[in-house]
C-alpha cells in the first residue's frame, strides 16, 4: 500500500481525434466552489480554445493553446496529442526518453500486462506503462522534485482506438461547463 502524504488532485481530461485534423482535448478539474474547463478544439485550419477563466479565443495554431492547457492537465495536453499529431504539436514527446531510459519489471495495469520504463522527460522522471499488446500508453507517474520537495503526479489513460466518434464528440462547444 502506498501511504500519501499531501493533497490530492482529481482532474479529468477526453481527447478525440480523428484523422488527418479534426481534434479535440477536454481538461477540467474542481477549484474551491466551481469547475475549471479547458477545451482545445481544432478542424483543419481552424483552431479555437476555450477556458472558463477567458471563454472562447482563436487561435493560428494548436501550440499556444496546448500550452495553456499543460499546467491545467498535468501534462497531459503535452503529452497525449505530441503522439497523435505529432507534427502540430510542439510539447515534452515521450520519444525524449530514448536516453538514460531503465526497462523496469513488466507489471499490470489492470487486465494488460505492460511494458514499465523510466527516464528523464523535461524536468521530471517519468514512469511509464504500455500495453503489451496495444502499444497504447496506459499510465504515466511523473515525480517532481524542487529544493529537497517531491511531488508525484499519477495519469491513468483508458485510450480506445477504431471506435465511433460522433460529430458531437469533435465539436467546440459541448464543454462539461
Amino acid at each position: 500500500m502506498k501511504i500519501v502524504d499531501g493533497p490530492i488532485v482529481r482532474k479529468q481530461f477526453k481527447t478525440a481525434f480523428v484523422r488527418p485534423d479534426r481534434f479535440r482535448f477536454e481538461t477540467s478539474q474542481w477549484a474551491p466552489l466551481r469547475k475549471l474547463v479547458f477545451v482545445v478544439w481544432t478542424n483543419g485550419m481552424v483552431v479555437k480554445s476555450y477556458s472558463t477563466a477567458e471563454g472562447w479565443k482563436s487561435h493560428d495554431s494548436l501550440h499556444l493553446p496546448l500550452a495553456a492547457a499543460t499546467g491545467v492537465s498535468g501534462g497531459t495536453a503535452a503529452i497525449v496529442p505530441e503522439l497523435l499529431i505529432p507534427a502540430d504539436v510542439s510539447g515534452f514527446p515521450l520519444t525524449n526518453m530514448m536516453t538514460n531510459v531503465e526497462r523496469l519489471a513488466d507489471a499490470d495495469v489492470g487486465t494488460a500486462r505492460c511494458y514499465c520504463l523510466r527516464g528523464r522527460l523535461a524536468d521530471f522522471t517519468a514512469t511509464i506503462w504500455i500495453d503489451q499488446q496495444t502499444h497504447l500508453l496506459l499510465r504515466m507517474e511523473r515525480l517532481m522534485q524542487d529544493d529537497g520537495d517531491e511531488a508525484t503526479e499519477v495519469t491513468t489513460y483508458e485510450p480506445e482506438i477504431d471506435i465511433q466518434i460522433g460529430d458531437a464528440d469533435l465539436e467546440p462547444d459541448t464543454a462539461s461547463k
